[in-house]
């Protein structure tokens, strides 16, 4: 399965000192503060920018929506 690469802008965070930048969610477009931990290849994350609420926790992993179902059929 190949993840789609999207270019997304990078907006101030509210609540961060000014200066400090994070990326929406790619799911619902809040302050991002994980990325998707799903290997999509040897050496190579997914790394789809999540919010606390649209990320799926399996063990010490942070998973996105696509990703976590994958995860969940092992």
């Amino acid at each position: 399965m190949q993840c789609a690469v999207e270019e997304i802008e990078r907006q101030p965070a509210p609540g961060y000192p000014p200066g400090k930048e994070t990326m929406p969610c790619s799911v619902c477009g809040a302050p991002a503060v994980f990325l998707c931990d799903y290997e999509v290849e040897p050496g190579r994350t997914c790394d789809a920018p999540l919010c606390g609420r649209c990320r799926y926790n399996v063990g010490l992993k942070d998973y996105c929506p696509a990703h976590a179902g994958l995860v969940r059929r092992r």
